[in-house]
């Protein structure tokens, strides 16, 4: 679920139960608490959808079941303020006010108030082949302004329609016949990385629908000689970590680093660094015996997996490789 702006949640829970935060959005998000006696907040747990950093007064009664954040055991000192906030873009998505009561019977009541007004909009995501066409499904009435916008690229404006006409940016279609029939949807014409966001349509300037487009895996395969360069595709703009698992081990032993990429900038590992150097992809020279296993390039902002390279070899080297897709926020 997306929201259009800070949710506030009046939350009721019984001594020695649970409290559960919903985390709402795919992005990594910090928790901050701050008690019904002070005026400043402290940061209690880091959040993506594959992990959990909590401090250490909380990490015994605190568990992850994504998208909720369950903390165990309340007390009464957990009676305070919890603040969900969006890490990269310092947004504040949900407050929970939460009071810790001795009742022996309760009800946990959760009451919706966004700033302005109540708004409550569903998410999903889209799934595009890479290079080909996608649709952005958007069913709603709407005899006003209809806008699709990115909120993570300064709320820029993609596709709009009113009731005589549509236009729409380059790359991207909307259509008047359908948007007289309640169906907003937005047709990205050629879906690729540069165009993974999180996509918003607004009537009259209310949110009705959030879409998040993500790209399908795509898998190649290629021929190697011994001693030949291997190449590992970087397609995004993010920053990536580059990650090795030695053949006949995947999933019994830690990935071991091989490099880091920051802009143009990368690190590597000391048994990596002399064979490797970053262009327009990463490149490990002379690729020998005890380089087969799987490569695995990740997203670190976003905490995604891009691209998986399986590396094996007999008298010539075969490379799969594949590569799956992660939310881009421009």
């Amino acid at each position: 679920m997306c929201f259009s702006s800070a949710v506030f949640s009046a939350v009721q829970v019984k001594h020695d139960g649970d409290l559960i935060l919903d985390l709402t959005v795919p992005e990594p998000v910090e928790v901050i608490y701050t008690s019904s006696d002070s005026a400043v907040g402290e940061q209690i747990c880091n959040v993506t959808q594959h992990s959990l950093q909590c401090k250490a007064e909380y990490t015994h009664r605190t568990s992850l079941r994504y998208p909720e954040l369950t903390l165990r055991d309340v007390m009464y000192s957990d009676s305070g303020r919890y603040t969900i906030r969006n890490t990269e873009y310092k947004e504040d998505i949900r407050v929970y006010a939460v009071s810790v009561t001795d009742m022996r019977s309760f009800n946990i009541f959760v009451i919706l108030v966004l700033v302005l007004k109540v708004t409550f909009v569903s998410g999903h995501y889209t799934m595009a082949k890479l290079n080909q066409s996608a649709t952005l499904n958007c069913t709603s009435r709407c005899s006003g302004l209809m806008e699709w916008i990115q909120p993570r690229n300064k709320h820029v404006t993609v596709a709009w329609c009113n009731q005589t006409s549509c236009r729409s940016e380059e790359g991207y279609e909307v259509s008047h016949d359908r948007y007289l029939k309640d169906d907003l949807s937005l047709t990205i014409t050629k879906a690729d990385y540069s165009k993974r966001t999180w996509y918003t349509c607004q009537c009259g300037g209310t949110d009705v629908c959030h879409v998040t487009l993500r790209i399908e895996p795509v898998e190649y395969t290629r021929r190697m000689n011994p001693g030949e360069p291997l190449y590992l595709d970087l397609p995004i703009t993010e920053n990536v970590k580059v990650t090795f698992n030695k053949r006949g081990d995947p999933g019994s032993q830690s990935p071991v680093p091989v490099c880091t990429v920051d802009g143009r900038m990368v690190h590597c590992d000391s048994e990596y660094k002399s064979r490797a150097s970053l262009k327009s992809s990463l490149t490990l020279n002379e690729v020998k015996k005890s380089d087969i296993g799987v490569y695995t390039v990740q997203d670190t902002d976003n905490d995604e997996v891009i691209a998986t390279y399986h590396v094996t070899g007999e008298t010539l080297f075969i490379v799969n490789v594949q590569v799956i897709s992660g939310c881009q926020y421009a």
